[in-house]
């Protein structure tokens, strides 16, 4: 299973996303690996951090340009290869989409930033389909911060209003301070200590995500 992690803006939490994912799945028996594409080096820097804290290693692969034979080449070495892109239109994205199964680009339905990029992802995208129309593209609602139930579903609603748009999950990813204090000490949410304020939220909010798209 190939999932890729994508999007035409920065700073949206794809890699965040990925290390919480990685963790859960492995939390699972799954085996799972990364794969990092984005120059500013999140993954691994946060990988670094794992190694240093005698963490549960996960098999990583840096790799930029054409991605599509490196992706090839280590998918069938693990459960699940999850690869994190840059936030922005580039050529890793763009070659990841032609061999993946699953795309996934999170967006805070509250900044009007991050939504205003989604049509031109959606038409990267529905490119790409055309290569490999079997690619399954969701819109995950990220940061998602208190009192945003107007806004999450007026984006929601037009995501919904027509067949081009990529379709929102059901489940969405609260704005909580425990994802951020797990990526600093080289964690996912699933490693830290359950009786952390929102500990148990956000494990069982990246269990719901991960259970919705099929992993």
């Amino acid at each position: 299973m190939i999932i890729v992690l994508g999007g035409d803006k920065g700073g949206t939490g794809k890699s965040h996303l990925a290390a919480n994912m990685a963790v859960c799945l492995i939390k699972q028996g799954k085996k799972v690996a990364l794969m990092g594409s984005d120059l500013n080096r999140s993954i691994k820097d946060w990988l670094i951090r794992r190694n240093e804290l005698n963490l549960t290693p996960i098999a990583f692969k840096e790799a930029y340009g054409d991605l599509r034979k490196e992706i090839i080449k280590q998918a069938p070495l693990t459960d699940i290869l999850i690869v994190d892109t840059a936030g922005n239109d580039n050529s890793e994205l763009r070659t990841a989409i032609p061999v993946a199964n699953i795309l996934i680009t999170p967006i805070d339905p509250f900044s009007q930033m991050e939504a205003d990029t989604l049509p031109k992802l959606t038409k990267i995208v529905r490119e790409g389909q055309k290569i490999n129309p079997k690619l399954i593209p969701y819109v995950l609602f990220y940061r998602c911060l208190p009192n945003t139930f107007k806004e999450q579903n007026d984006l929601r609603l037009s995501l919904e209003s027509h067949e081009f748009w990529i379709n929102p999950l059901k489940n969405t990813i609260s704005h909580l301070r425990i994802f951020v204090k797990a990526i600093n000490e080289g964690k996912g949410v699933h490693e830290m200590n359950s009786k952390i304020s929102g500990t148990g939220k956000a494990k069982a909010q990246i269990e719901l995500f991960i259970n919705e798209i099929g992993l």
